[in-house]
This record gives structure tokens, C-alpha cells and sequence, in this order.
């Protein structure tokens, strides 16, 4: 069985009735496990229903009661399937700690910056899937149009939800979103136009969605 299920689900009812998706879940993860200081990999390389190790590359989503990851193969969630790699725009709990016993998934609505991040990082996959090729301290370049956009678009009704496609493609929404100055923290943009994430160290794979699926793009 599970070894918190009864505590997760108490406090997945107490941040359902009160909407508070940030209540700390501390008392319902495995003190077994040690994490990273983010909650995105821990040292024993045990995640999800199966106990199995998992990729930085492969499709998974973390439950925001217990803040375990789990993967895409292991999940009923028919939204799940729809995910790409690092996407962040949902909103998981597991059956584990859900109410009803059963997987809740939603997505949420993403902005431009996040779309962008998301196509660049998986760009920047290694071949082996479980890191990012780097050059310097920064990701390799890509061209928007050619490399960025053209991943974006077959994957555009899940990643970009609540972005419209025609500004996408007529309106050049994301490239003005990567070569505006402000994001400069986040992206890295040479002569030739082409852009990296200028610090993948601080790139997050934690869900920008609240316990209810809501989330404002930005």
C-alpha cells in the first residue's frame, strides 16, 4: 500500500475546500527519500506507483499533494498522454492521494515564455535523454522558426493552451517574446538570432498549475 495515503488525502480535501494549492505537504512524502532541494530528482532514483528510475527526457508529472514524479506509461490520466517532455502546464494527483482514488489531470493556460522554455530545453536534449547539451554554461542556440516554432506547432493545443495559433505563426508572438529584452535572464540570443536558455540551471520541470487546474499566463 501506499505509505501516506490516508494524510495525502486528508490534505488534498483541506486544499480543495479552502483553494489553497500551496499548502505545504510536509507529513505526506516518503521520508525514505531524499530529494533535491527542488523536489525534482531524489538520490535512491525511486519515483512513481512502479519504484522505477526516470529520465530527465521521458514524460512526467508530479502529483502536487505528495510531490512524487510519475510517468506518463505508468498513469491513466487521459490528459497525461497529451504532455510532451518538461511541459508544466498542469495540474496531477495521483490516485494515491486523490479523494476519489482516481488520477486528476488538467492543463492550464501557458504563456510564450514558458512555451519557448519548453521547446528549447527539449531541443537541447542530449541523445541519451537525461540531460541538456550545454555550451558554455548556457544551452545550444536554436533558430526560431526553423527549430523552435516547428516543434511548437504539432504539440501547440497542450503546451500553448490559452495562446492562439495564428499569433504563433502571423504575429511572430513567440520570437518577440525571446528577443524582448526583459527575458533576457532566460534567454540567450546571438547575432544570428538564434536563442538557448542562457541559465539552465534554473530551469524548473515543477507544474505552474494550482491543485484545481487554474494558472494565469504571463
Amino acid at each position: 500500500g501506499w505509505w501516506a495515503a490516508a494524510p495525502a488525502r486528508r490534505l488534498a480535501r483541506r486544499m480543495e475546500e479552502t483553494g489553497a494549492a500551496d499548502v505545504e505537504a510536509d507529513g505526506v512524502r516518503d521520508p525514505q527519500l531524499r530529494w533535491d532541494d527542488h523536489y525534482e530528482f531524489n538520490e535512491e532514483g525511486r519515483y512513481c506507483y512502479c519504484g522505477e528510475d526516470r529520465k530527465l527526457g521521458e514524460v512526467a508529472v508530479q502529483c502536487s499533494v505528495c510531490m512524487q514524479w510519475f510517468h506518463a506509461r505508468c498513469t491513466s490520466a487521459p490528459v497525461v498522454k497529451e504532455l510532451s517532455p518538461l511541459q508544466r502546464n498542469y495540474t496531477f494527483v495521483c490516485s494515491n492521494c486523490a479523494i476519489t482514488g482516481c488520477e486528476y489531470c488538467a492543463l492550464c493556460d501557458n504563456s510564450w515564455k514558458n512555451v519557448a522554455e519548453t521547446a528549447i530545453a527539449n531541443l537541447a536534449l542530449n541523445e541519451a535523454g537525461d540531460a541538456l547539451e550545454l555550451e558554455g554554461k548556457r544551452t545550444k542556440r536554436f533558430r526560431v522558426k526553423e527549430d523552435i516554432i516547428a516543434w511548437v506547432v504539432p504539440r501547440f493545443d497542450s503546451l500553448a493552451r490559452g495562446r492562439e495559433l495564428h499569433k504563433l505563426l502571423d504575429q511572430s508572438a513567440l520570437e518577440k517574446c525571446v528577443h524582448n529584452g526583459i527575458n533576457s535572464d532566460m534567454f540567450d540570443v546571438d547575432q544570428e538570432k538564434r536563442v538557448g536558455l542562457a541559465r539552465p540551471d534554473q530551469f524548473s520541470l515543477r507544474p505552474i498549475g494550482g491543485l484545481k487546474g487554474a494558472g494565469s499566463a504571463t
